[in-house]
């Protein structure tokens, strides 16, 4: 008899079983990365908007405008902001936004308003991903910010993390 080498059936099953087992094991970890990769983009996001709104609070010390309800056309790195209590608005009909002063990914979408609908004029903008099945509106994965309200010293900037 002839000495044959290579797999005889049973044992490329069983190599095949073993491989189906670990692929199984492995998915949910895979997508669990691309959540946890979500989520610290947003963190990003967020630790930028801070730092953006506290550079221009600081700018807007310098000049004495922290104090005024609104401050027209003040000028931070060659862009002209309207400010409210020394901070960006969040979506001014005219000027620039917070957004331009943060630098965002290319897998981020930016809304003006509260995140359930964009509205171009709004205290709010919401920066996040889409939410695939609903087509172009944003899924419960977003950074919120919020300039100062009448009384308030400074922003409020939220993370929504439950859909991402």
């Amino acid at each position: 008899m002839r000495n044959v080498k290579g797999f005889t059936l049973i044992e490329l099953v069983i190599v095949i079983v073993i491989l189906g087992i670990l692929s199984a094991i492995a998915m949910p970890k895979l997508i669990d990365m691309s959540k946890d990769a979500k989520i610290a983009a947003l963190e990003g996001t967020s630790a930028s908007l801070q730092e953006a709104a506290k550079g221009a609070y600081l700018k807007s010390v310098v000049s004495g405008d922290n104090k005024a309800a609104t401050t027209n056309l003040f000028e931070i790195n060659g862009n002209f902001f309207d400010l409210k209590y020394g901070y960006p608005l969040a979506a001014p009909e005219i000027g620039s936004s917070v957004v331009d002063l943060v630098e965002l990914s290319d897998k981020l979408e930016v809304c003006p308003g509260d995140g359930t609908s964009c509205d171009s004029s709004s205290d709010k903008v919401v920066i996040g991903f889409l939410d695939k099945e609903k087509g172009e509106t944003l899924a419960q994965c977003f950074v919120r910010y919020t300039e100062p309200k009448d009384g308030e010293l400074h922003p409020t900037i939220e993370m929504e993390t439950s859909g991402c």
